[in-house]
């Protein structure tokens, strides 16, 4: 188990620091409510805090006044260093606690992803979510929503309003088309969905090279014990390579982050820099190295794959970038989404501000990547195919590239220019790019 000062840091990274607003009850004649002037304090510490941590403080747009904006979103927003930072958000206690600490969110359940042809489908479903139980499964094509087509809602880039609040009871109606051309409509509620963060694992033994192969969809409090079944079953089996597959993991808890790459990383890595942080110049004490440690289930790996799409980021670009100075590492898929910064989670009352606070380098002080980890091998999303499907596009090339040591000659047949659009979309942002689903 990692210590007190990592699992408070969330890649976004979290270093728990907490705010007690107190409000005084105005007189019946002033016009301030109590409840006003509780919020315009919340709003006034925001702008503190940013002018404190904020990773590009010097950008801040001068003359915020932080009580002239209707809501903490709204004043976040405003001062954002737009040309970059599409990641900072704010949102309540609870429900941030129910995400980074149970993986819950109230939601259908699902990850969203487009093919190649532009088609609006599903990558991945959580167990017992209402999605799974109204029968959504990886490569149903989502046809139209609330009676807006497919179509419309990726031009108008309107996933997110379409799909409506974060509510438990929230019924949207779904046309969808399941893997075998069934066309049908269904309405799905929305439910507390409980993510569960290993989405697959299995062992395949080819000639010499015993593979392990891991669908990891986010980096939670509760991913550890998953984690340990898996790579408890890989060290038992005497895995010898590993594919991991970041495709829809859009990051989570440094302290987890660690502690994958501690149950990777070759003997030989162990003490050195798995990442350096670097602050705002108010927080040049705070800068420090996150350092491979020992993991009991390490696999003292040489080679490693990763699958990527835009949709992987943070701390699962952090593994694969602290990782390269050490073993092989190739990443397959398309180019990652580019966030090698991380954010404090900073408590204010019953808000959670999440601002960028630091960015992040590797051993050879390899980081910003704001434009995302360039692939060795450009391949399609094989969504047609469950996980670990042998013909599945991306994982047959990782299997191709550990049992012959190289990729495919022929290109891919088909462009990804389609899929691109995953980034340039940006269907989720804030806190909804943190939950990574619907």
């Amino acid at each position: 188990m990692q210590n007190a000062r990592n699992w408070k840091i969330i890649f976004g990274s979290l270093l728990l620091i907490s705010y007690l607003i107190v409000g005084c009850r105005e007189k019946e004649d002033e016009q301030q409510s109590y409840e006003d002037a509780v919020a315009n304090q919340i709003k006034e510490k925001i702008a503190e805090t940013m002018d404190d941590f904020y990773f590009w403080r010097e950008n801040i747009p001068p003359g915020i006044n932080p009580t002239s904006f209707s809501s903490y979103s709204s004043l976040l927003d405003a001062m954002l260093y737009k040309p970059i930072d599409k990641w900072s958000y704010t949102t309540s206690k609870a429900e941030f606690d129910a995400l980074t600490r149970a993986g819950q969110f109230a939601g259908h359940g699902f990850v969203q992803s487009i093919d190649v042809e532009g088609n609006l489908r599903i990558g991945a479903v959580f167990k017992n979510s209402p999605a799974e139980q109204a029968g959504f499964r990886r490569s149903t094509k989502i046809l139209a929503i609330n009676g807006k087509t497919a179509e419309e809602i990726l031009a108008t880039n309107s996933l997110s309003q379409v799909i409506g609040a974060r509510e438990v009871g929230v019924v949207n109606n779904f046309r969808i088309q399941d893997p075998d051309g069934t066309i049908r409509d269904v309405a799905v509620n929305k439910a507390i969905v409980t993510q569960n963060t290993v989405m697959h694992y299995q062992i395949e033994t080819i000639g010499n090279k015993k593979i392990g192969y891991l669908v990891f969809m986010g980096f939670r409090e509760s991913s550890i014990s998953e984690l340990n079944v898996a790579f408890g079953d890989f060290k038992a089996a005497g895995v010898t390579d590993l594919i991991i597959d970041f495709r829809y993991n859009g990051g989570g808890f440094v302290n987890v982050a660690e502690y994958l790459a501690n149950m990777i990383a070759p003997s030989s890595a162990m003490g050195k820099v798995l990442a350096k942080y670097t602050f705002n110049s108010r927080q040049t004490s705070r800068e420090e190295s996150l350092r491979i440690g020992a993991n009991s289930l390490n696999l003292n790996l040489q080679r490693m794959v990763a699958i990527t799409s835009p949709g992987t980021a943070s701390a699962s670009e952090l593994v694969i970038n602290g990782l390269d100075p050490f073993m092989d590492v190739k990443l397959v898929g398309e180019q990652t989404g580019g966030k090698p910064v991380g954010a404090y989670v900073i408590q204010i009352a019953d808000q959670v501000l999440v601002p960028i606070t630091f960015k992040t380098v590797n051993a050879n002080g390899v980081g910003d990547y704001y434009d995302g980890l360039p692939v060795d091998k450009e391949v399609i999303d094989g969504l047609d195919k469950d996980w670990g499907d042998p013909e599945e596009a991306r994982y047959k090339e990782a299997v191709h590239y550990i049992v012959n040591g190289s990729f495919t000659s022929s290109a891919s047949s088909r462009q990804l220019s389609n899929f691109y659009r995953l980034k340039t979309l940006n269907m989720m942002k804030g806190f909804q790019a943190e939950i990574g689903a619907f």
